[in-house]
């Protein structure tokens, strides 16, 4: 059942992406009556069939028939990506070793798909699952992901199981996809540019801050209130604050000397967070608000500048590579930030979570200090010359190309849907699993989703599939949304958090590159900077509905509404984006790009002006 399941998700996504399935039909296997000798054996052990079985070879016959399977994975070691499937069935077969030759089961994962106790005998045994209990050896890959009762064919699956679903997809989209020339030789090798280590060092530091304090507070203030009304009004303010300040510098951007500018922002903000700790100790929250808004607002254009200068200190066949890295350093920062915060308040108070958080701005402003020193004066004098630019001009770069048009409206829409869940997740682990303090490991498990596919798109190489893939996350995001909605064990809904990270993961660098790509470069961080506050609003307008919605409708009405928004986003980026060359690759040149500036110190051999080298 696994293996179709991924089949068919294979074939659609290598389809979605523009690859052609027919081509699947050119790869050869070795030992192929290996898997079917397997498959009839099960049949012959799980189906009427056992009756002409003696019941003695039921648990040899089952145990062989993996050992054969592990045979054919051996066997095809040579096939693209297909690793991924033996590991995930290597991962079955030592559990069920394990146990006696049965893969062990959670009871609460067994009724959560629709199945009851009494399917198990007075052993716990029922055809091939053995309910878990103490006597359960290696328990972490058994069944524990229990898919709701309200999607087809509901199951349990296992950390196997899984492995066989992410691989059966990456082995067909790799066998059906066509090739584009030789994949990147290093995708760490980005980091060996003096000029992009300073941006990932800022980057590191600066925003650790940012998510400690919102996961504190949001942590905070639900834990001592129970309001989805005050967590909404926290994160409103902020995010309004960090619109405002991205509009109010968008035409500034390019004329700032930044890393003094910098160094003096994280000192402001320093200053914030320890205003902000007597008034958390005393319980006062609108004052704790407010302080957190004008630190958001602070901070608003740190971001839109390092995304806009990425391929001024990168050649063109590192950038997407260097937007990778970059994506991951911030979302590295959002699950120390999400952990430390969520951890800091629930085991100590807020006032260490707080305290910690002022460190973070002390470091950042350091880093940012010496880094402007290292830059020197020609810093400044670029600065000066660089041209002015307005809004309007921005606002036009955006709705006259239909690329970032439809990357900033899908990006808008998908952002309102997020912020619905911004606001009840907290609410959802509440009243579906008992857990009202989770929003820390929340953002934690989002962020860590978020890592692990932001470093593999750095081996993305074609623009139709990275176009191509922001719909396809989207509705992708749709459906782990969909499933949340009916999760009642915490090992699915932390999955679908996961793959909720990873699939808007995949988004983000591939918007950092489209933008790059299909922007001036005279406009770029200033574009970078308007699209990021007109997300930003769309995300203000989610926070805002978020209380409606949640005192009208149940958890799990909730998180179909954000799905049914993360589906109305798919369709519009798949409308705006699918199209353009199919032959050209993310390694070109960015519109207007400057290629004779002056090459900064320290830099391993891209050009690149000293005032760039910011965060």
């Amino acid at each position: 059942m696994v293996v179709a399941f991924a089949l068919v998700i294979g074939l659609s996504v290598a389809w979605m992406l523009g690859a052609n399935p027919m081509r699947l039909a050119d790869v050869r296997f070795r030992g192929s009556a290996l898997v079917f000798g397997a498959l009839g054996i099960q049949l012959a052990i799980y189906t009427p069939l056992t009756a002409h079985i003696p019941h003695s070879l039921d648990k040899p016959l089952h145990l062989f028939s993996y050992l054969m399977l592990i045979g054919f994975f051996l066997l095809n070691l040579r096939v693209p990506a297909f690793w991924l499937v033996g590991f995930g069935l290597l991962a079955n077969t030592a559990v069920i070793f394990a146990n006696g030759g049965h893969m062990p089961i959670t009871a609460e994962g067994w009724v959560a798909a629709g199945g009851t106790l009494s399917d198990f005998n007075s052993h716990g045994f029922s055809a091939n699952s053995v309910l878990m209990g103490p006597g359960t050896r290696l328990p972490w890959l058994g069944d524990v992901f229990a898919l709701p009762i309200r999607i087809p064919t509901a199951s349990v699956l296992s950390i196997g199981d899984l492995l066989i679903v992410l691989g059966t997809v990456a082995f067909v989209y790799r066998s059906c996809a066509p090739s584009v020339g030789p994949q990147t030789a290093n995708i760490l090798a980005p980091l060996r540019s003096a000029a992009f280590r300073r941006v990932i060092a800022g980057r590191l530091v600066s925003s650790v801050g940012d998510n400690l304090t919102q996961a504190a507070v949001v942590t905070w203030i639900y834990w001592t209130s129970r309001s989805v009304a005050l967590v909404s009004a926290f994160l409103i303010v902020r995010m309004l604050s960090s619109a405002f300040g991205g509009l109010a510098s968008a035409p500034l951007l390019d004329r700032i000397p930044a890393f003094t500018t910098l160094s003096m922002v994280e000192t402001l903000r320093a200053a914030v967070a320890c205003a902000m700790i007597p008034f958390a100790a005393a319980g006062q929250v609108w004052p704790v608000i407010g302080l957190g808004a004008v630190s958001s607002l602070l901070s608003a254009a740190t971001s839109p500048t390092a995304q806009g200068m990425i391929p001024d200190v990168l050649p063109a066949e590192q950038r997407q590579a260097g937007n990778a890295i970059h994506q991951m350093a911030r979302s590295l920062t959002a699950v120390v930030g999400a952990l430390v915060g969520g951890l800091a308040v629930v085991e100590f108070s807020i006032q260490w979570a707080l305290t910690i958080d002022l460190a973070t701005f002390l470091v950042a402003a350091i880093l940012y200090r010496r880094y402007g020193r290292q830059a020197g004066p020609a810093a400044h004098e670029q600065a000066e010359e660089a041209p002015r630019t307005s809004r309007r001009e921005l606002a036009r770069a955006i709705l006259l190309n239909r690329v970032v048009f439809g990357l900033a409206a899908s990006f808008t829409l998908v952002t309102g849907a997020v912020g619905i869940l911004n606001s009840a997740s907290s609410k959802v682990f509440d009243e579906q699993l008992g857990n009202a303090h989770a929003y820390g490991y929340i953002l934690a498990v989002i962020s860590a989703g978020y890592v692990c596919s932001e470093i593999l798109t750095g081996y993305m190489r074609r623009q139709s599939v990275a176009r191509r893939s922001v719909g396809l996350s989207f509705m992708t995001t749709a459906g782990a949304m969909y499933i949340l909605s009916g999760a009642e064990t915490a090992p699915i809904a932390y999955l679908m958090l996961f793959l909720f990270g990873a699939s808007d993961g995949i988004t983000e660098v591939v918007r950092d590159s489209l933008i790059q790509l299909n922007t001036e470069r005279r406009l770029r961080m200033g574009v970078f900077a308007l699209v990021n506050s007109v997300q930003t609003i769309g995300m203000v307008v989610g926070l805002a509905l978020a209380p409606l919605i949640a005192n009208r409708f149940t958890t799990g009405e909730t998180l179909r509404i954000v799905a049914f928004g993360c589906l109305v986003s798919g369709i519009v980026a798949a409308v705006c984006l699918v199209g353009g060359d199919a032959n050209a690759t993310l390694d070109e040149e960015a519109p207007a790009a400057e290629s004779s500036a002056p090459t900064a110190a320290g830099e391993l051999g891209a050009p690149v002006p000293p005032f760039l080298l910011v965060d």
